[in-house]
């Protein structure tokens, strides 16, 4: 399966908000969004112009860049399917539906997450709009 290996300080820029793709380095002052809060690029300082499509469009590629997914596998998903998709891969931190055992480095899934406990900066009605067109 193919895999970004660009610099993604620059998705962050593009998206205009952290998505935490370089770990602990988005903690800190060195954090590009805080560096420079403008896109990428030589017209990134313009003032852009913004559509619905353009907004469905950018939560769609906040969500895809959050869980390093490609387009070919959003578009072989049907609508309800995306949203029990992302049931299924959410697992960063360690909410309550998860079991950690630090001294044995073992996790065990007590129960799936519900859509209540998925903690996302992504509005995935947006991602279900811009496919449902």
């Amino acid at each position: 399966m193919a895999k970004y290996r660009g610099p993604v300080c620059r998705l962050c820029r593009r998206e205009g908000e952290k998505l935490f793709l370089k770990g602990s380095r988005c903690m800190t002052e060195k954090c590009a969004i805080e560096r420079r809060s403008y896109p990428p690029g030589q017209h990134g300082q313009a003032r852009p112009r913004i559509s619905d499509y353009s907004t469905q469009l950018r939560e769609k590629q906040k969500l895809r860049r959050i869980y390093g997914l490609q387009e070919r596998q959003f578009r072989g998903r049907n609508i309800p399917s995306i949203q029990a998709a992302l049931e299924s891969v959410e697992g960063r931190g360690i909410p309550e539906w998860l079991e950690l055992d630090k001294a044995g480095f073992k996790g065990t899934v007590r129960a799936l997450p519900t859509k209540d406990q998925i903690t996302l900066p992504v509005n995935e009605q947006m991602v279900v709009e811009l496919y449902s067109r």
